[in-house]
């Protein structure tokens, strides 16, 4: 295959978009997937790509849509950079980059499996592309962080797709799918991008070729990496379900990765190895503390038992500042306590509720989780804490001491939660209150706040999705009262449960 020489166009160009300065180190030559430029379509010359081995007339068809399915958000002459247009003999599309991150005009391949082809043709482009990806994650995820993160994520991102093309595809299909989200009709937008994760995620999982039977420690971490980004995605485009689904794909690659250092292991004598909690919330293996998390708040939303067996054994009473913080907003005291509980329901572990919940009541807020500049940011930031405070107890209350949604103790949570939902508003920090509106949400028992909590979750989709499809819930909540909890009635967490089976199954 020839490669398109990168052209500008003869027009007179518009003058790009000024932005900020961004400091990068140097970009050196990538070797994305298949080398393109160097088979011709019809070669059946096999090359490595993912650690599948595919020929490049293979990866050509995957890569090359019909024209018909290619979204071109801007005309070809509105980009500072493109590759020629295609001729008789080559299936190719236009690609776009503009240097001004405008997230209507950017890209306009709508699902390579990796970095696009044509990003070997200079340096000028695949920093465009990095610059691109880096744009797309500030302003989607970075923005909805509970607070700064204490690393540069910028400097992350950079090492991580320098590093590995696996990272560089799953980034370059969530930024083509919230610049899908962003400007298109919602309808729409999530056809397109359902179809191109589908895809996706049909090719990483294929297991006609086999895999490697002994890959690096690398290869396991950025492989888990790049899975619970389709794990997210598929959240956002396909539902709970699906996202389910991907996060039990993830688990064999964590189990690799945790069981390659003996820190993460928690010796329990007859009942086998299990993973240590503390050890795997304060690791500096970002995707460890990732899976983690979805793992432990999975459970709790679908009333499952974990995927993986965590053990908190050796936890700090007061524990160092951990990055799921930051992400979050979950004090991860509270997080320890509602895997407590997850154990105790699996009949893994038999703790004391009342241990639990003297736990829960003694946690308090740190000045260093809610400090802002901006005040009414530092009110919001507690306000969220709370909420998960009382999202635990109500946990503790209905999934372990058998009470009902008619017990005092939960009523006075449920309250609690739904006053510092108003306080919050609809500000940004808003999307940190997507799980416990939830587990207030099953036990509500009043329409004004049974009403506030179903607005908030149906708001908690697409663009504003950060841990949870919120209509999937809604959907769930709904359907349980107008059923057990029809008119306030007393239900427990199991009617809860039972109503998500029947709403929300996951198979």
């Amino acid at each position: 295959m020839v490669s398109k020489a990168v052209e500008l166009p003869k027009e007179k160009q518009k003058q790009p978009i000024k932005t900020a300065p961004v400091m990068l180190p140097p970009v050196p030559q990538m070797s994305v997937g298949v080398e393109f430029e160097e088979a011709a379509p019809s070669s059946h010359t096999r090359s490595a790509y993912f650690g599948i081995p595919v020929s490049a007339s293979e990866m050509n068809d995957y890569l090359s849509p019909s024209m018909d399915s290619l979204m071109i958000p801007g005309p070809p002459e509105s980009s500072l950079l493109t590759v020629g247009p295609p001729t008789n003999q080559d299936n190719f599309g236009w690609t776009q980059i503009t240097s001004g991150y405008k997230p209507r005009n950017v890209i306009t391949l709508p699902l390579p499996v990796s970095i696009p082809r044509g990003v070997n043709s200079g340096a000028q482009m695949r920093e465009s592309y990095l610059l691109f990806l880096l744009k797309s994650f500030e302003n989607y995820r970075l923005s909805k962080f509970f607070r700064p993160p204490a690393i540069i994520i910028r400097d992350y991102l950079t090492t991580k797709m320098k590093r590995s093309c696996r990272i560089l595809g799953y980034l370059y299909l969530g930024a083509k799918i919230f610049e899908t989200l962003e400007g298109k009709p919602e309808e729409v937008a999530m056809k397109s991008c359902s179809q191109w994760v589908i895809r996706y995620s049909n090719h990483v999982s294929n297991t006609n070729d086999s895999p490697n039977p002994y890959p690096s420690l690398q290869e396991v971490e950025d492989k888990l990496n790049g899975l619970l980004e389709l794990v997210f995605l598929k959240f956002i485009v396909l539902g709970t379900a699906a996202g389910y689904e991907g996060l039990r794909h993830a688990l064999p690659n964590f189990l690799r990765l945790v069981s390659d250092d003996s820190m993460f292991w928690v010796d329990r004598g007859c009942a086998g190895l299990s993973i240590s909690l503390p050890a795997a919330l304060i690791t500096d293996r970002i995707e460890i503390r990732r899976f983690v998390f979805y793992d432990v708040m999975y459970s709790f939303l679908l009333g499952l038992p974990t995927l993986a067996e965590y053990d908190s054994a050796g936890f700090s009473i007061a524990p160092p500042e951990m990055p799921v913080e930051w992400v979050h907003g979950v004090p991860v005291e509270l997080i320890v306590n509602i895997a407590e509980v997850h154990n105790w329901r699996a009949q893994v572990n038999n703790v004391d509720w009342r241990v639990l919940e003297m736990r829960t009541l003694a946690w308090k807020w740190n000045q260093r989780d809610v400090q802002s500049e901006d005040s009414a940011e530092m009110v919001h930031r507690f306000a969220v804490q709370e909420a998960w405070k009382h999202a635990t107890l109500i946990y503790i209350y209905m999934g372990m001491c058998g009470a009902t949604s008619q017990d005092p103790r939960v009523e006075a949570s449920v309250q609690q939660i739904t006053k510092l939902m108003r306080v919050v508003g609809d500000a940004p920090l808003d999307v940190h209150f997507s799980i416990p509106s939830v587990i207030a949400g099953l036990a509500s028992r009043y329409e004004s706040q049974r009403a506030l909590i179903l607005r908030k979750l149906k708001s908690f989709n697409g663009m504003r999705l950060w841990s949870l499809q919120g209509r999937d819930f809604a959907r769930v909540l709904e359907y349980l009262w107008h059923g057990p909890a029809v008119d306030g009635a007393a239900i427990g967490w199991e009617d809860y449960v039972q109503a998500r089976c029947k709403v929300l199954p996951i198979r």
